[in-house]
C-alpha cells in the first residue's frame, strides 16, 4: 500500500438521522464496499477528504486506513450539498490491486490546432471521459489529447486516436468523437424586444433533505 494516497478513517456507529450531529463535528460518513464482504460504515475528517478530492483523481485507486486496516479501493460516489457544496457522504468500491477494474479516466486537451489559425475553426470537445480497463494501479489520472493534429475544418479526433499505456484497453466505442474543428459562425444578437422580455420572479433555494447513511 506504500504507493497508494492514503486516507484515515475510524469505524461509525452513527447512523441514519445522527449523521448530522457528526457532520457538525467536522466529520464525513462514508461506506466501503464491495469484494463480496460487508458494507464497512466509516467516518472521515472533513478537511481532509475534502483536500483528496481536489488534488487526487476519482479513476486511481486509494488506501482507505480504518484504524489500521488498509482498504484499496476507488472512490465511487460523493454527495455534496446542493448549494453550499460541502462532502455530504462518500462510497468507497474495494478493489483488487491484481484484478482488472473498469473506470471513467478524465480527458485532457493541450496543444495549438492550426485550424484556429489558418481558418478560424474553433475546436468543439464531445467527450470528456472515457472507460478505461487495466489494473487498478496502471490507470492514469488523465488522458492527453493532443489537439495540434486539427490542422482543418472537420479534422476530427476519434476515441480509436487515443493513447493509453501497455496492460490498459480503452473500452469506449472506437468510433465516438472526441474533438473536431469547426468552422466559427458568430451571429451578432439581436436586441431583446420588449415583447420578449419575460420578468423572472426569484425563487428560494431550499436544499433537498440529506440522505442518510
Amino acid at each position: 500500500m506504500a504507493d497508494l494516497v492514503e486516507i484515515k478513517a475510524s469505524r461509525r456507529t452513527a447512523l441514519g438521522k445522527k449523521v448530522k450531529a457528526l457532520r457538525r463535528e467536522g466529520q464525513v460518513p462514508a461506506n466501503v464496499y464491495g469484494r463480496n464482504q460487508a458494507s464497512l460504515a466509516v467516518q472521515l475528517v472533513n478537511r481532509e477528504i475534502e483536500h483528496l478530492l481536489a488534488t487526487h483523481s476519482r479513476s486511481q485507486v486509494v488506501s482507505v486506513d480504518v484504524e489500521g486496516q488498509q482498504e484499496p479501493a476507488l472512490i465511487s460516489a460523493v454527495q455534496r450539498h446542493p448549494t453550499r457544496q460541502h462532502v455530504l457522504h462518500v462510497d468507497f468500491q474495494r478493489v483488487s490491486m491484481d484484478i482488472p477494474v473498469q473506470v471513467n479516466v478524465t480527458l485532457s486537451f493541450h496543444g495549438e490546432a492550426p485550424a484556429i489559425r489558418l481558418h478560424e475553426a474553433v475546436i468543439v470537445h464531445n467527450l470528456s471521459e472515457v472507460s478505461v480497463l487495466g489494473l487498478p494501479a496502471a490507470i492514469p489520472s488523465e488522458i492527453q489529447v493532443d489537439v495540434s493534429a486539427l490542422d482543418d475544418v472537420d479534422a476530427s479526433i476519434f476515441v480509436r486516436d487515443l493513447s493509453v499505456g501497455d496492460g490498459l484497453q480503452i473500452m469506449s466505442d472506437p468510433d465516438e468523437l472526441v474533438a473536431r474543428a469547426v468552422r466559427s459562425t458568430v451571429e451578432a444578437e439581436e436586441p431583446e424586444t420588449e415583447a420578449e422580455a419575460v420578468e423572472e420572479t426569484p425563487t428560494t433555494d431550499e436544499a433537498p433533505t440529506e440522505a442518510e447513511s
